[in-house]
């Protein structure tokens, strides 16, 4: 491995720590019906940081493996960034949406759907 993948691999594995342990302190430590609003929006941003991390990770896992050893991801990682925050933005607004029991099977698809449409301006914009 390249010294830039390793340091990107590092820094997605230090965002799960990070989010990970948060997600640990705060369930552990309170109950979540009690919990007030600013240690939702705490547990909540750590659900993202996780989800963030591990997208990026098995992006950059698929893509050594698509590419083969020796490709440069150098290109990818501004789109595989964008991925991960767009997966993880998706996973903490269904979160949110079923803790308000308004998630259904219809509004899941719909942010499925808004994400890769979203994913695929991105794409297209650069052209």
């Amino acid at each position: 491995m390249s010294s830039n993948l390793t340091m990107l691999m590092a820094g997605y594995f230090l965002v799960f720590a990070t989010g990970f342990l948060i997600m640990l302190f705060t369930v552990s430590t309170y109950s979540p019906a009690e919990l007030s609003r600013l240690l939702w929006v705490l547990l909540y941003a750590s659900v993202g940081l996780v989800a963030f991390s591990l997208s990026g990770f098995l992006a950059i896992l698929l893509l050594r493996l698509r590419m083969g050893l020796r490709a440069v991801l150098t290109r990818h990682t501004h789109r595989i960034l964008r991925q991960s925050f767009l997966i993880a933005a998706i996973c903490v607004f269904a979160l949110y949406l079923q803790s308000a029991r308004e998630l259904t099977f219809f509004t899941a698809a719909m942010l499925v759907v808004a994400g890769g449409l979203l994913e695929l301006y991105f794409l297209n914009s650069n052209r």
